[in-house]
């Protein structure tokens, strides 16, 4: 009887240890997650602010470029994180950070909201941290600092900017 039921053993050896892998999994995720609440907690507002600063170079440089004032240096609102980029009666970009890292709040990160010409949607955006530790914040499977996640942002709604308007 012991030989015949060996099988069972193995069973029983196999869900061990994958119990063993899936109690690891969680301790990672969560040991991950108090990372990255750390890293939002401590960076997370200069984080921002960079953002926030490399958007209004971009609207800088734009104007600069096609000499003209078509798009405005990013204003904050009434939310302490929140600023907007406008293009006049063309359209916006409003970005929303999302600091919270209380248990069940949303995930840290921002909101994008976009409007041109009358189209528009908006995104969420979650942070991430890099294999440095560095907060970044995730698009697409890319990890974007606060600078080249700005310039993700402008970049194709300055594209539809109509030039006209500055002539």
């Amino acid at each position: 009887m012991g030989e015949a039921a060996g099988w069972a053993g193995g069973i029983a050896v196999a869900s061990l240890a994958a119990l063993d892998a899936a109690e690891a999994a969680r301790t990672d995720r969560r040991t991950q997650a108090e990372r990255l609440n750390a890293a939002v907690q401590a960076d997370g507002e200069a984080f921002f602010g960079r953002m926030a600063a490399a958007c209004g170079a971009g609207a800088r440089a734009f104007n600069a470029a096609v000499k003209a004032d078509l798009v405005e240096d990013p204003r904050t609102t009434n939310m302490r994180w929140c600023f907007s980029v406008r293009a006049g009666s063309q359209g916006f970009v409003i970005v929303s950070a999302r600091l919270e890292t209380a248990l069940g709040a949303p995930a840290p990160g921002c909101m994008v909201r976009h409007q041109i010409h009358g189209n528009g949607g908006e995104r969420p955006f979650d942070f991430t941290l890099t294999d440095d530790g560095a907060l970044a914040m995730r698009w697409d499977g890319d990890e974007l600092d606060a600078e080249r996640f700005a310039e993700r942002v402008m970049t194709p709604w300055l594209q539809q900017i109509h030039l006209a308007a500055a002539g």
